[in-house]
C-alpha cells in the first residue's frame, strides 16, 4: 500500500498499486449496533422503517415511510 493518503471530506481513500481505494463500513453491522445508512437497504422495508423511526422518534412515522418508499 502507497503511503500517500488523500485527505478531505468523505470516505477514508488512499493508494494501492497506483489504484485509488476508498474505505467504507460494512454492509451488515456488527452485534453491538443497529443497522445504518446503506446498511438498511439490504432489510425489508419493514424492519428498515422501524430501525429508522427508532433513531429518529421525533420524526413522523409516515413521513419516514413515505420517504423511504420513493427511495426504494
Amino acid at each position: 500500500m502507497d503511503d500517500r493518503v488523500i485527505y478531505g471530506r468523505g470516505p477514508s481513500s488512499f493508494v494501492i498499486h497506483r489504484e485509488l481505494h476508498h474505505r467504507i463500513g460494512a454492509l451488515t453491522p456488527n452485534h453491538e449496533h443497529d443497522a445504518s445508512y446503506a446498511q438498511l437497504y439490504i432489510y425489508n422495508p419493514g424492519a428498515a422503517l422501524d430501525i429508522r423511526h427508532k433513531r429518529n422518534p421525533r420524526l413522523n412515522r409516515y413521513v419516514l415511510q413515505v420517504i423511504q418508499g420513493t427511495l426504494v
